[in-house]
């Protein structure tokens, strides 16, 4: 009777021997896969840190030349109302003269200029 049931336990001692061989070798596989992934997504990380640091130079270079675009637009926003103020004091001053000549002619028919 033992005979008959050491058959039946080598054989189930073979297939967990297998089992566990298989087992092993997937084991080691999925180790080996997941050490590729990480390399991979490693590789990934430094060439989007690398496409990073080169926008953020891009973006830097666009923030400057805004900047100095604006100070210049204020430049010209300046110069624009002194321009301005300029010619307001020139068309009060053009005004003056205008209202001071009218005043001397109309004071001329007053007061004629006769030797």
């Amino acid at each position: 009777e033992l005979e008959g049931r050491i058959e039946p336990l080598h054989e189930q001692s073979s297939l967990a021997k297998e089992y566990k061989f298989q087992k092993d070798q997937l084991d080691h596989k999925l180790k080996q896969l997941l050490g590729l992934e990480i390399e991979s997504l490693n590789e990934e990380k430094k060439a989007v840190a690398k496409k990073a640091a080169t926008n953020q130079g891009i973006l830097n270079k666009l923030d400057d030349e805004v900047k100095q675009s604006q100070a210049d637009l204020e430049e010209k926003r300046k110069q624009s109302n002194k321009r301005h103020a300029e010619k307001d004091q020139v068309d009060l001053f053009e005004t003056y003269i205008l209202l001071l000549t009218s005043f001397v002619h109309e004071e001329a028919q007053f007061y004629p200029l006769t030797p």
